[in-house]
């Protein structure tokens, strides 16, 4: 466990096997001598490399030859650290996850509720006064920017409860994101998907996180009418396209700016084996298409 031969064993004191802990130790053997049982503790031995191994030991008292002795076993537990602290992460993660999900209810309760009125009372207002009215227009404004602060309001609560893709899958995650912030915000969309077969995990995680950036692009800066989500599967590749109807743009003076999320999509795409087109032009919308080889579907 710790390297040494048997006879190095021997030969060693036991601040060579706990250097750093031996008034722990101390403390552990008085405690076992004054119980005269059995007791354990938890200690961190050194390795003869030099490494540290964390161990349980377990002793008791015995007699020997009228001498009252101190015999240990130690046992290497490294296994149950690692189990240990892999629990703690999962515990932690799933503590941030319902931290996540009870802001998206407060916020879902509180501001887009709050929002959505707004908009409701200033289109009320604004029919009331009559559309030739300064405080018409006002009201417009307000209604416009109420609605504005919605949609964004809507994608931090979508992102705030991002689908699990382990259980819905790249296509079920699709769907639920382009029915809980496109379709909510008042945008025409379709998800056509041929051979939808099962791909790993890295890969559909990797493809939606590019299509949520599209997504995002699309519905905060392209004003678009309708997004058309396209999920093609052959045998050598995977095809996701995100295509929508909007103001679109120059890609030379985009990525001159660095603006709308291309590097990454492009870095993201490049992570998986595969390679990101863009198509845009001002006024005739954008395409995004992402290719990535796949050689299996299995998990």
């Amino acid at each position: 466990m710790l390297g040494y031969s048997h006879q190095e064993l021997l030969s060693l004191g036991i601040s060579d096997v706990h250097p750093d802990e031996m008034p722990q130790f101390r403390d552990f053997a008085q405690s076992v001598f004054e119980r005269g049982g059995g007791w354990t503790n938890e200690l961190t031995c050194l390795t003869k490399t030099g490494n540290s191994l964390p161990a349980e030991i377990s002793a008791s008292v015995i007699d020997v030859e009228g001498r009252t002795c101190l015999i240990a076993l130690v046992r290497d537990i490294t296994e149950r650290k690692q189990a240990e602290e892999a629990l703690r992460a999962s515990e932690a993660r799933l503590a941030v996850m319902e931290e996540r999900q009870r802001l998206a209810r407060d916020l879902h309760d509180s501001a887009a509720q709050a929002l959505y009125a707004i908009t409701m009372y200033a289109e009320a207002a604004r029919q009331l006064l009559g559309d030739r009215s300064m405080a018409a227009d006002y009201f417009r404004e307000i209604r416009d920017t109420a609605q504005e602060a919605l949609r964004d309001m809507r994608l931090l609560l979508f992102e705030l409860r991002p689908p699990a893709l382990e259980q819905e899958g790249l296509v079920g995650a699709l769907q639920t994101r382009l029915e809980a912030v496109e379709g909510r915000a008042g945008l025409e969309t379709e998800l056509e998907v041929e051979e939808g077969r099962q791909l790993p995990l890295e890969i559909e995680e990797g493809l939606y996180r590019i299509a949520q950036e599209a997504l995002n692009n699309a519905l905060k800066h392209a004003q678009a009418r309708r997004i058309t989500v396209h999920l093609r599967q052959t045998a050598p590749a995977t095809i996701l396209e995100i295509a929508d109807d909007g103001a679109g743009f120059d890609l030379t003076t985009a990525r001159e700016k660095g603006g709308l999320g291309l590097r990454g999509m492009e870095e993201r795409a490049a992570r998986l084996g595969g390679r990101l087109t863009v198509e845009s032009r001002p006024g005739e919308g954008t395409r995004v298409k992402v290719t990535v080889p796949v050689a299996g579907g299995d998990r």
